[in-house]
Parts: structure tokens; sequence; C-alpha cells
């Protein structure tokens, strides 16, 4: 919100520095503005706005509850003023408050020395301008998490330094921190304190080498944090020190979202089938040639990307491998549904028959097979398990769905359990099998598992949604096939829910879906019926509320993975270029 030249802005207090007789220099990180000085005028004038914020002792009155308000690692909230007339004069702030009275930290003297460090960690590290992406959001949950925190916090200042290397989208190799390990100086270890490459050495003042899991932090429910967490969880590959060597001197080596779209461009640019029979290939090039939006390669390639530096044929086969199996169901199911458009083309047995469809996809799930057969040879029995028990269960979901359109309504935990295994299951065994391959642990691979199963449920519950609301030109086929062809979609589904059984618009619901479809303006007069009952029952908004549902589930599963504030960004960037279009 802006006022004049005024912003409202929230921002974190890393340390302040007196200037004159009543004024303070406060050095803060903000999410608008980075790591940014900010110059507080007059002491005397905020606390006229302090209200009680601070603790105000009976002597200091309300000069003491600013004071309080400006300790180290508070998050505040006050209206910052840019200089018109210069760009390079200091921002000034006034009418300070609060965001969080963060009591739990205030009130326990070793968590106040904890924030102490940490903001002069971040006082040192960030150069004035810095703002990397997701490092305010990150510090924000980490203070509430200290705060938040009953018992087990004793290493969190180490756990903090751990974390904030990843953040910054550093990953140090181990020779990087061979120089602080040694047999001299090694020490006993025990649950909880330092291991590196099946080593034991010492921890010592900012000379951190690695962790184990850690116990689950106890958190009161009340507490404004509001996050699930199981705990601590960190890679060895997320080391540094900040003593001897400065964290700016570590490579940034994640692979970045760009390089993904790149892979994935020339990964299907370049994918060749047989050349003969033409018949019987090129309806398999032609489904790649048509597009798509390649979200299951994509999160495969993402999910690798979080515990990998480079991408190598390695990954990309596989990645490719789940891509071709979806295009074989796709062109399967257009013959199953009648479908005639397909990404806003003709599906292949409208352009060629259905017999020419029928074996192009049997071809498809051959060739995805050849495909995955390039997997590391160390991982591919799990990788062709982990395949093969998703391929049964696609068929079985689509088994069902197929069931259901014989039957007047379905219940909605049958509906959601259909989806699951006909949609949210490729999606799921996409990421997971990229955490596989790239060698992460199995608590990590059903993390992602879960995330992407999630996301899938979300992900069809969207495209139901926009199959009746949806706009033709940006959802690729044509709106209201679900209502043409009987299908038990999640609207479908809900609006019988709504309706129960014995009610005036159960009765609407059933005539509205028995009207005819043999021509054009009879399946309009259809789609527009039972849209209009949808409408009145709000089974729309429903939908989108059930999608954001699952999207935060998903985003709940994701935030317990050990990956740093870039991978965690990029995991939500995708949940959201999935769903933003029902959302």
């Amino acid at each position: 919100m802006t006022r004049n030249n005024k912003q409202q802005a929230e921002f974190i207090l890393l340390h302040s520095t007196k200037y004159g007789d009543s004024s303070l220099v406060l050095h803060t990180l903000s999410r608008e503005y980075g790591r940014r000085s900010l110059f507080l005028r007059s002491v005397s004038a905020a606390a006229s706005v302090a209200g009680g914020a601070g603790r105000a002792s009976k002597r200091g009155g309300a000069r003491a509850a600013v004071l309080g308000l400006v300790s180290p690692l508070n998050i505040l909230e006050g209206e910052v003023a840019v200089n018109p007339a210069s760009s390079s004069a200091m921002m000034t702030v006034s009418s300070l408050a609060a965001s969080y009275p963060l009591n739990g930290l205030r009130g326990n003297l070793y968590k106040a020395s904890i924030s102490m460090f940490m903001a002069e960690v971040l006082f040192r590290v960030l150069r004035d301008g810095a703002n990397e992406e997701g490092l305010y959001d990150w510090c924000i949950r980490k203070i509430l998490l200290l705060d938040a925190m009953d018992g087990n916090f004793s290493n969190f200042h180490l756990l903090f330094l751990l974390e904030l290397t990843s953040v910054l989208g550093f990953r140090p190799e181990f020779s990087d921190l061979a120089p602080f390990v040694s047999e001299e100086n090694a020490a006993p270890v025990r649950r909880g304190h330092a291991r590196a490459d099946d080593r034991s050495c010492a921890f010592r003042p900012y000379r951190v080498i690695s962790l184990l899991y850690g116990d689950p932090p106890r958190i009161s429910a009340e507490h404004p944090l509001g996050i699930r967490t199981q705990g601590f969880v960190l890679k060895n590959e997320y080391l540094c020190t900040l003593t001897n060597k400065k964290v700016h001197q570590f490579k940034k080596s994640m692979i970045a979202e760009k390089q993904i779209e790149e892979a994935l461009k020339e990964l299907f640019g370049k994918l060749r089938f047989t050349e003969e029979p033409a018949g019987l290939y090129e309806p398999l090039r032609y489904m790649i040639q048509i597009g798509g939006k390649r979200i299951r390669p994509r999160i495969c390639l993402l999910s690798y990307s979080l515990f990998k530096d480079s991408l190598d044929e390695s990954i990309l086969a596989p990645a490719a491998a789940i891509e071709v199996f979806h295009s074989f169901t796709l062109i399967h199911d257009d013959i199953m549904d009648n479908a005639a458009v397909r990404r806003g083309m003709p599906t292949v047995w409208k352009k060629w028959d259905a017999n020419t469809a029928i074996l192009s996809g049997d071809s498809m799930c051959i060739e995805s097979y050849r495909l995955l057969g390039k997997a590391p040879a160390e991982r591919l029995p799990e990788v062709l398990k982990l395949f093969s028990d998703t391929a049964a269960q696609v068929c079985e979901g689509q088994q069902y769905d197929m069931e259901f359109e014989s039957r007047e309504s379905v219940p909605m935990d049958d509906y959601i359990m259909m989806i699951g295994l006909k949609t949210a299951v490729l999606i799921a065994c996409a990421a997971k099998m990229g955490a596989l391959i790239a060698g992460a642990d199995t608590m990590s691979q059903e993390l992602v598992y879960q995330y992407a199963y999630s996301l899938g449920l979300a992900f069809q519950v969207a495209d139901d949604y926009l199959d009746t609301f949806g706009d033709p030109s940006v959802f690729g086929k044509a709106i209201g096939g679900d209502i043409l062809n009987d299908k038990k979609s999640w609207l479908l589904t809900k609006a019988f829910e709504l309706t129960g059984s014995d009610t005036l618009m159960h009765r609407a619901l059933l005539e509205a879906m028995a009207l005819p479809v043999g021509s054009d303006e009879e399946k309009e007069r259809k789609i527009s019926a039972v849209k209009e009952i949808y409408i009145r029952l709000g089974v729309g908004d429903a939908a989108k509320s059930e999608i954001r549902k699952y999207h935060e589930e998903a985003l709940g599963f994701a935030a317990q993975l050990p990956v740093d504030g870039v991978g965690h960004a990029m995991l939500q960037r995708y949940a959201e270029s999935l769903l933003g279009r029902a959302k």
C-alpha cells in the first residue's frame, strides 16, 4: 500500500547504529528492498506509535518501547519513504510496529543469544542490496521456528548456518571443507552432531561440517508459525564454513529452471522414431510434435535437480519415457472417450482411424520401455518396478473411469480413488523417478511422490473444472466434453452429492444429463443446461476450493524436503504453473 512516496513494508532488523542523539540507522532485510539500511529520524517521534509493542520499563516509557522494537531479528512493519530527489539517498522509516510478538524468543536468554548470532551473520554475510530469491521468506520461517520451539534448540545456530548457504544457492564440495577435518581434531560423535565423509570431526565455532537428522522440534499449536515439520533434514552437500572462507567463494551449481526448459525442448525436438512403416510411426511423431505441457518430464527433471548438479542421459531418457507412455494413454483414451480434439489438434483416431490409433499407441508403450532402459544400471530394477506398477495403476484407473459412466452417480471417495490411479500416480511416479535416479534417500523419494500425487489430484480436478468453465482456446480442447460423454467428473460427482436423492434439483440434473446429443444444437443445449445447474449449486467455486486444498497439501509435503530455498521456490512455482489457470 502506497501513500505519496511512502510504502508500507515488513522487514527483519539485522542491526542498528546510533546516529546523533535521537536517531537510528536500521540495517534491515525485506522482500521489497533486500538488504537495505533505513533511517529512523527520531526515536521519540516513533515512540508515539509504538503503543505497547516493546517491553517498556517504568522509567524508560515510550522510548524504551521503541528500543525494544529494534532488538536484533525482530520482524517489524513501518512506512518506508523513498527520497524522490536522489536514488542514492538513504530511505527513511517511520510508524514502527511489531509484526509478531516473538515472546518465545525474547523470553528465553539462550534463544535471544542465538537470535543475536543469526542477525550478526546475516548482517555480515549479506551485502547491501542483496535480495536472493526466497531469502526473506526463509529467514521469516527460521525466526518463527526458533520462537516456537519448546526445546531441542541447542544446535539451531548451526542448522541456520548450514541452511543459509543453500538458500543463497551455494553447494560447496567436501574438498572445500577438507581443511577443517583432520584425524588430530576428531572428536566422538553422537546423534545430532557432526559427521563428514564417514569420518568424525570436532565442532568448532563457525566450523560446520555436517549434521545428521535431528529430532523434530516441539511447537505449540497456537504459535503463528502454522507449518508442519518432521524435523531438520539437511544434506551433506549443503555445508559451509563462515570463518576462513567467504560464502561467495563457493560455486553456484544448482540446475536452473531455464536449463530444465531448454533440456525439455531439445529432448523432444530430437526424439526420433522408426521411419517405416510410416502408417505405424507417423502418429507417434504427430503426438510428440503437437506438444503439451510436458508436466511429467518437467517434474521428473525438477525432482532430479533437487539432488544433482547437472542433467545427463541417465535422467533425460527416463523423463522422455514417461511422456511417451503418457502420450500412449492419451491416444487410447481419445478413442474410448470419442474425443475429436487434443491440444487444439485432431486426435490420432480422428486424423487416421481407430485401428491405426490402437496400434500406434501400443508402439508408443513399447518405446517408453526402450527409453526407460537407459536409466543407470544400478537403479534400473527399482525404476522398472516403479514404472510398471504405475502403468498398471493407470490402466486400473481408466477401467474405473469407464465403469463409472454406466452408473447414475458415484461417491466422491470412489471418484478421488479413480483420478488418483488414472492421473495422479503417473505425475507422482515421474517425481519419484527423478529423485530415485538422483540417489535421494527413501524419505525424500516418498515426499516428492506425495507432493506430486497431491498436485496430480489438484490437476485433475482443475482439468474437470476447465472442461466446463474454461476457455477452449486456452484449454486446448472443446468445452463440455465430459458433459456430452456422461463422464463422472468431479463437478458432476459434487453436484449429485449436493442435491441428495429426492430434490427437484437432483431430478433436474438427471434430466439435463439425459438430454440427446445428436446434433450440434442438442450438444450446446445439454452443456448449457448442466452448466446452469452447476452454477446454481456453486459447484465451480467448490472445485476451486478443492484445488486449493490439494495445492496446500502438496506444498506441505514439499516443505519437509531436505532442499534449499531455491529448490523450495522451484517446487512452489511448478505447483503454481500447474494449477494457476484454475485456482
